[in-house]
């Protein structure tokens, strides 16, 4: 006579396929979701390394001059700092020190993010800009949701202090640019919804 196992143990058997089978699916599940954040990773890095900060020539020297400039102020910062511990003293009832190193941090912190920018920088020709469509290098007229008629200058992504144009990563800009005369886009700046309708295009004119 063919013996069965006892039904509490036929029980014990099923009940741990079940648990098995659920762990399975879990299983599966977070290596799906690790799969899915790895790439989403990868494109980020990717799209990062690729990313590049458009310039015209007379912005990028005008950079360039900053970053030069900023390099002396750190380097006298450090000076500052040298000469404030001369006495003996460190950070502890030290204001002199603590300005300096306050200074010397937060220049620094600026040079490095100008750095990084310079590093990737990119030289748009001014025969490159076409003026078919909204893009750096042009002069856009619009009209807002108001009805209230606006023009604007897409420049560089650091447009130089002497410059009149805003940065083409500018909330504006960033609305406009690849819009042609006649259409429209929304967006929000600050919060508000806004609609602008481009009415003009030119090529501005560059300095030299």
């Amino acid at each position: 006579k063919k013996k069965h196992p006892p039904k509490n143990l036929q029980y014990c058997v099923v009940g741990r396929g079940v648990e098995l089978a659920k762990l399975h699916k879990i299983f599966a599940l977070c290596i799906a979701l690790s799969k899915q954040i790895l790439y989403k990773f990868g494109w980020q890095q990717k799209a990062r390394r690729k990313l590049m900060y458009k310039f015209f020539k007379e912005d990028l020297d005008a950079l360039d001059f900053k970053i030069k400039e900023l390099r002396k102020t750190i380097r006298e910062a450090g000076q500052q700092m040298g000469a404030a511990t001369e006495d003996g003293e460190r950070e502890h009832d030290n204001p002199e020190l603590d300005d300096a190193m306050r200074r010397f941090e937060m220049w620094s912190k600026h040079l490095r993010e100008m750095n990084e920018i310079r590093g990737k920088a990119e030289i748009v020709e001014p025969s490159d800009v076409s003026g078919d469509k909204a893009s750096i290098g042009c002069t856009i007229t619009f009209v807002d949701q108001d009805e209230n008629e606006k023009t604007v200058s897409i420049g560089s992504y650091m447009p130089s202090e002497a410059s009149t144009e805003i940065s083409y990563n500018a909330p504006i800009a960033r609305i406009l640019i690849g819009l042609k005369v006649g259409e429209y886009r929304e967006g929000k700046i600050a919060g508000q919804d806004v609609e602008f309708e481009v009415t003009r295009i030119e090529v501005t004119k560059r300095r030299h």
